[in-house]
């Protein structure tokens, strides 16, 4: 208690005691600076009066030379009181004008003493010429001009000196006169030469006349000092009570920090986390219990030593920790915050747990004096998150072993989970799925989105099958969906199960379009020789009809003649009457019959031919050499505009096959592909038609495709494309069963694969698949 109440008072003395310095520094600050004041005053006063005589002397000199430059001054007689006589070798000394007047030549120093009569007495300004060989007693030096006239013999420039002369004082300043040639003309007698000093021109100066000496400002100076002090001295005064004043005031501010001090101490004591703080070099500074107890040292141990060399010093693995790549000592660096939960701790014993830390900087005036870090052992939760991750791959593992696609939405159909099958169906990573809208990463789905989410947020069971999709694939995909709401404590929203069923869907097709052609074929069966035989009996006798009216017949022309029928004018006749015509309908149409009956009767058996190893390209070339120059190819309008492009692989291995059939099922498509681009209706302006072959190693098939840029066909068309008797063509132009066939000699006689791809106005691919393999 002493202390406290003694510390205020020693405070106070220590304060009077420097304020007393203060004032006497501040007096003596104000003295310097008046004395200076003086000292500056008069060097001031001197350096005006000294430019004021060199101006005088200047200007003196400037009429000497004038005077020696022109020989001299004629001036009336009566005007001369005195001159000094000019040497004998002075010509015209004196002349008279032609009106009678007397004139006598004076030289510059009778000329300068006349024009120094005329100075005002009042300017106390006294120029003279003076010589150690005066030429008058007005010439003569006193003391100090001797002395001044000796220094300037000795090579001198100029001599100035202050002096005081009847209580006043003066300045002398004197320069040299220096023999020109002008001068000559009276000073050569003397035995002066250029450059010899003749003597030299003296200027005295009252001093008072050209400063503030003893003028009333002088005093104007001693009262600004003097209220400058007395000012500073107030200053001073009223910063020791001010200051006095606040001692209390910082006593008990103390007090404050002192309890405050103590309240952090326990704070610090009773915190749960490991707190401790380091100064700029990384040395501890303090530690808190719980961080001591979580490290296993005792407060004082860490004290005094660097923190990173103590518990920060080995990475897990065994290899050395740089402290420059320490996030925790990173703020004594560059003074910013780091927080991370990466990092771990070494025990006094050497093993190490994992923390959460948060490192600040202590920064005083821009500079980094510290920082304090807070940390927390998270090894629990580091076993909590070790055991969730487990848990979600876990589960994750079990999800991407099903086969079916599964995907996790919430009730905004964000996507929240999926499997890999979901991602393999919708081409999309699955780290970059979480979160994103469902029609954006599924794609596949197409307009079916709107009606899935609408099943989510109603939180209602829903099966849709066989869901078709464009998807990113121009053939598109077939998808069974099936949607099961979802609810848990926090989270609503509902597992989507997906599952690709496009080879399902195909297979069926393909069954469903198998099963139309053995229903055909049993129709055909027993339909086919029935009508064959009568079919024969009319196109035969349609053609034996035709024969028989013939003239170029010589058998006909014979019996015409036997009864007496003239069998050009019975041509004529049925010409005219266009019964040629209709007999030449009839031959047509029953061949034509004939020919959808040789179609038909191939649905009813398998060719038993044998399937020989043909080189597709030569197959290809010959088959569109014969088309183009087909006069029925020729003949139709458009044709000749299509370009044919041949893309060939050269490595293409040889396919067993029946020769015939193939060149058919080619034949079939190409002409489709031309009559497609031949559409009058939407014709493309370059119509083009791409064969195409490859050789597909892994499922050991070649492949034919035949690509155009025609107007395309849409979903329903494309699907039933292969159907018997099924066709987009005009009547009378098609019967449906080109392709039927074609799918029919591929899938049954080949075994192969026949597809279609076909997008509506951007043209079809037909891609024919067959087998290398002739068994």
């Amino acid at each position: 208690m002493t202390y406290k109440d003694e510390r205020p008072r020693t405070r106070s003395l220590r304060i009077g005691f420097y304020s007393v310095i203060w004032g006497v520094l501040w007096t003596g600050t104000i003295l310097i600076s008046l004395f200076w004041n003086q000292h500056y005053q008069r060097l001031e006063t001197r350096e005006v009066a000294t430019n004021v005589a060199r101006a005088n002397l200047r200007s003196d000199h400037r009429y000497r030379r004038w005077n020696a430059l022109h020989g001299g001054v004629y001036v009336p007689s009566a005007t001369v009181v005195q001159r000094r006589p000019l040497p004998d070798s002075v010509e015209e000394a004196e002349i008279i004008t032609p009106a009678g007047r007397s004139l006598l030549l004076i030289d510059h120093a009778s000329m300068m003493d006349q024009v120094y009569e005329f100075i005002d007495p009042a300017e106390d300004i006294n120029t003279e010429l003076k010589s150690l060989d005066p030429l008058s007693r007005k010439a003569e030096a006193d003391d100090w001009e001797k002395a001044a006239l000796e220094s300037l013999q000795k090579g001198k420039q100029e001599v100035l000196e202050v002096a005081e002369i009847d209580n006043k004082e003066f300045i002398l300043f004197m320069r040299p006169f220096v023999i020109e040639e002008p001068c000559l003309k009276c000073h050569e007698q003397g035995g002066y030469r250029v450059g010899d000093i003749r003597g030299g021109i003296t200027v005295r100066m009252p001093l008072d006349k050209y400063g503030i000496t003893r003028q009333p400002h002088f005093k104007i100076i001693y009262l600004v000092h003097f209220f400058g002090w007395l000012l500073g001295i107030m200053g001073i005064c009223a910063s020791f009570l001010v200051m006095r004043s606040r001692i209390t005031e910082r006593e008990n501010a103390e007090a404050a920090l002192e309890k405050l001090r103590n309240q952090q101490e326990q704070i610090l004591t009773a915190a749960g986390e490991g707190i401790y703080g380091v100064d700029s070099r990384g040395i501890t500074t303090f530690v808190n219990p719980a961080a001591a107890r979580m490290l296993g040292w005792e407060p004082e141990e860490l004290i005094g030593k660097n923190q990173h060399l103590m518990i920060h010093h080995t990475r897990p693995d065994g290899k050395p920790y740089p402290e420059e790549q320490c996030p925790i000592s990173a703020p004594l660096a560059d003074g910013r915050i780091r927080q991370g939960s990466d990092e771990w701790y070494i025990r006094k014993n050497g093993t190490t747990f994992p923390i959460d830390f948060i490192s600040s900087p202590l920064i005083e005036n821009g500079e980094i004096k510290g920082a304090v870090i807070t940390f927390a052992d998270v090894t629990a939760r580091k076993k909590q998150e070790e055991d969730m991750v487990h848990a979600q791959q876990y589960l994750q593992h079990i999800i991407n072993a099903m086969p079916s696609a599964l995907v996790v939405v919430d009730l905004q159909c964000r996507v929240t989970l999926w499997n890999s099958e979901a991602a393999k169906i919708a081409d999309f990573a699955l780290q970059e799925a979480h979160g994103r809208d469902l029609h954006e990463i599924f794609p596949l789905l197409g307009d079916n989105i709107a009606d899935i989410q609408s099943t989510v947020k109603s939180r209602r069971i829903k099966k849709m099958a066989s869901v078709h999709s464009a998807g990113r694939e121009e053939a598109g995909r077939f998808l069974d969906v099936i949607i099961y709401p979802l609810e848990l404590d926090s989270y609503a929203g509902a597992v989507i199960r997906i599952d690709d069923v496009t080879e399902r869907v195909v297979m069926e097709d393909r069954l469903i379009q198998s099963e139309k052609i053995s229903s055909v074929i049993g129709l055909v069966e027993g339909m086919a020789h029935e009508i064959n035989n009568p079919l024969g009996g009319i196109i035969q006798g349609a053609q034996n009809v035709i024969r028989r009216f013939s003239p170029e017949l010589e058998k006909n022309v014979e019996t015409a003649e036997k009864y007496g029928i003239d069998l050009v004018k019975v041509q004529s006749y049925m010409s005219d009457r266009q019964v040629l015509k209709f007999l030449h309908g009839i031959r047509d149409s029953g061949k034509r019959a004939a020919d959808i009956i040789s179609y038909m009767l191939q649905f009813s058996h398998v060719h038993d031919a044998p399937k020989e190893f043909r080189n597709l390209q030569k197959l290809l070339d010959s088959l569109l050499n014969t088309l183009m120059n087909d006069d029925e190819y020729r003949s139709k309008p458009g044709y000749s505009r299509i370009t044919f492009v041949r893309d060939f692989d050269p490595d293409l291995p040889d396919v067993p096959c029946i020769s015939s059939e193939i060149e058919q099922v080619m034949r079939n498509i190409i002409r489709n592909a031309q009559q497609a681009l031949s559409d009058p209706e939407n014709p493309p302006a370059e119509p083009r038609i791409i064969l195409r072959t490859r050789h597909e190693a892994a499922r050991n098939s070649v492949i034919i495709e035949v690509e155009d840029n025609g107007p395309g066909m849409d979903e329903t068309v494309k699907r039933r494309i292969f159907e018997p008797f099924f066709t987009t063509k005009p009547p009378g132009e098609g019967i449906g069963l080109g392709l039927a066939v074609s799918y029919f000699i591929i899938s049954v006689g080949h075994q192969g694969v026949i597809e279609v791809e076909s997008t509506p106005g951007k043209g079809t691919l037909f891609s024919v698949s067959l087998p290398l393999d002739k068994s």
